[in-house]
């Protein structure tokens, strides 16, 4: 592993009515080519009633390509 890089966005809509926060934590890799794996993530409410989110891995490698899961 060559590093870790991590990301967080977060915003509302309407007085805060809708709210979303999306992130990831992903860790390169050094290869030929390089290559990535990690975890993202999105968080969304509306009215704060209907709440959902999702997690999934994704990455990048010289043998599967680009994938999530």
């Amino acid at each position: 592993m060559i590093g870790n890089v991590g990301l967080y966005v977060w915003g509302k809509i309407a007085g805060g009515l809708v709210s979303a926060d999306a992130w990831g934590d992903l860790q390169m890799i050094v290869g030929v080519p390089p290559a990535f794996s990690g975890t993202l993530g999105l968080d969304a409410c509306v009215l704060w009633i209907f709440c959902g989110s999702v997690t999934v891995n994704a990455g990048f490698n010289a043998s599967q390509g680009f994938f999530l899961y």
